[in-house]
């Protein structure tokens, strides 16, 4: 006889060793990260690996809904909630599907969910998050527990609910005896500075990463990619320094860690409110070009200011996400990096996560989550305690 919904959670809970797809989307919108981790052992000393990852662009349509939320559109909300959870469950059942994976071995799916709204701070009347992507239609249609919804009790608890990876980042790189830096670049830049005791761990978003730079991207005539694909606009342009100019003066940077960013910042509507009147007759190529100075120059810029006042023998950056392969990019943060600073890429280290370090890092945290444990890290987030992140769909 097959056990029933409760007792299969019951029997998931008390393994010591799980099998979680992890499900992410990014601020970029494009699609659906997922990775299957196996954990093993016990906290901290666990075994994580990467057994299979999958990527599921969104379609055109999809695109262009999530994008009309974003933009003021709450009349869709409840519909895409509903439209993004069956769209994660089938990235799952299409993974499963096509691996010839029996649903049965895998013990739970942790989801990020599509972030549609975040903005936190101590200057915000009521903090808030939302990711859609419903869980309890993603357990519905894949027949698979969910856990989701990470980041609404680090905010309950006075936190900005990001970065939520560091954690992970801890628990994959940390060294004895010396202290690494790891830089992921997806829409928002964020770095974890990883020591050997979590105590020591902080974290923050440095500023955009990809998002103006997508942003400018799709204003090239002929843009079939949405992004600075290997830098191919970016390399034709040049830098606007007074459009840069602009952009650095955002107080943001100012502000010390913990911060976290969101659209609200830096998303479209905010960058056409700076750039309007001002770009008429710019290259769209320059705008982009423009948009990776930003990132690179605001990347470093919280290096010397934040991280290496605190760590000044920090030498490796670990660099991962879209960002990590657009050659602009990290060859301009190599070149306005301090001398003995390295700029590496997980690539480097002979890690096979790179494009899915973020969805790996929800299966990891949805592991804590059924093992009782927290899964944020209060000096990251500013959040009043450790707690326990996430709900559970049976």
């Amino acid at each position: 006889m097959s056990m029933n919904k409760s007792e299969r959670l019951v029997n998931v809970i008390k393994k010591d060793r799980r099998v979680i797809i992890g499900l992410m989307s990014g601020m970029s919108m494009d699609g659906i990260d997922l990775a299957m981790v196996e954990i093993n052992g016990k906290f901290p000393d666990l075994d994580i690996k990467l057994l299979d990852d999958f990527y599921l662009p969104y379609s055109l349509e999809m695109k262009k809904e999530l994008r009309q939320i974003v933009s003021g559109d709450f009349s869709s909300v409840s519909k895409m909630n509903f439209k993004v959870g069956k769209a994660f469950a089938d990235a799952v059942n299409t993974f499963i599907r096509d691996r010839k994976i029996d649903p049965q071995s895998i013990d739970a799916i942790g989801s990020h969910g599509q972030t549609v709204f975040h903005e936190t701070g101590s200057n915000v009347s009521t903090p808030s998050t939302l990711q859609i992507g419903s869980g309890s239609v993603i357990a519905e249609l894949t027949g698979i527990i969910t856990v989701h919804n990470f980041r609404e009790r680090d905010i309950a608890a006075g936190g900005n609910a990001a970065p939520l990876v560091p954690l992970v980042d801890w628990l994959l790189f940390r060294e004895k005896g010396s202290v690494v830096a790891c830089n992921n670049l997806g829409s928002i830049s964020n770095v974890t500075v990883v020591t050997q005791e979590i105590e020591g761990v902080f974290a923050f978003d440095t500023g955009p990463a990809n998002m103006q730079a997508d942003y400018f991207s799709s204003l090239v005539p002929g843009d079939t990619y949405g992004y600075d694909h290997d830098g191919l606009y970016s390399k034709k342009g040049k830098v606007l320094p007074e459009l840069l100019n602009e952009f650095l003066k955002h107080p943001y940077f100012l502000l010390p860690p913990p911060k976290a960013l969101g659209f609200q910042q830096f998303g479209a509507i905010a960058t056409e409110k700076v750039i309007k009147g001002k770009c008429d007759n710019f290259l769209p190529e320059d705008l982009v070009m423009t948009a990776i100075e930003i990132a690179a120059r605001t990347l470093v810029n919280a290096y010397t200011d934040f991280v290496l006042p605190k760590v000044p023998s920090l030498d490796k950056i670990y660099f991962s996400g879209g960002g990590a392969k657009n050659p602009t990019l990290m060859n301009r943060i190599r070149e306005l990096l301090p001398d003995g600073v390295q700029a590496l890429t997980l690539t480097d280290k002979n890690i096979n996560y790179s494009d899915s370090k973020e969805a790996l890092a929800f299966a990891v945290l949805a592991g804590e989550l059924l093992s009782g444990r927290c899964g944020n890290i209060p000096s990251v987030t500013g959040a009043s305690h450790a707690c326990v992140l996430g709900d559970i769909s049976i």
